[in-house]
């Protein structure tokens, strides 16, 4: 992760500070508001979840992954546009096969990361003019349910598709 941070030009004395704050991290389990009687463990991999940084780490990685993929172009001439927001990020393309491209390079970044694509909570919506037998978005070892069914568009003659994915590790 601070390897990410270097890539996206963190100033170096700031990811020296966030590797020292996140060096010998410890945490406990707590269960119905009483900490159990095990000791604490060391945090080896990642940040302590409610910390402060994680929300903004989890945002630089994520910015990381996306310009690694690195969709360049006017934003009137690419048949691919992303749209990241905390752990949502929506990916509008012009067919389904520049999704399911876009879709196996994004997973494939993630996953260096140890984030993974949560596929219970990714849905997919498609827009077009002529009828559509979309019932599922078969993508690698994925498998997208539509939500909302298809959608015909009265304007514009391009089929869109909209795939919003929920990342976590």
């Amino acid at each position: 992760m601070l390897n990410e941070l270097m890539i996206l030009y963190i100033p170096k004395k700031l990811v020296q500070l966030i590797s020292m704050t996140m060096a010998g991290s410890k945490a406990t389990v707590r269960l119905d508001n009483q900490y159990t009687r095990t000791s604490t463990f060391p945090i080896t991999n990642g940040v302590r979840q409610g910390d402060a940084l994680s929300s903004v780490l989890f945002d630089l990685v994520l910015e990381a992954i996306l310009q690694k993929i690195n969709i360049t172009g006017h934003i009137g001439t690419k048949s691919l546009q992303i749209l990241a927001y905390a752990n949502d990020v929506a990916i509008v393309g012009i067919n389904k096969n520049a999704l399911k491209d876009i879709l196996v390079n994004t997973e494939s970044e993630a996953r260096k990361r140890v984030l993974r694509i949560n596929e219970n909570e990714t849905k997919y919506i498609e827009v077009t003019r002529a009828a559509s037998n979309s019932d599922h978005l078969h993508c690698g070892k994925y498998e997208f349910k539509p939500n909302p069914p298809v959608v015909k568009s009265k304007a514009g003659s391009l089929a869109e598709t909209v795939v919003t994915v929920h990342m976590g590790n």
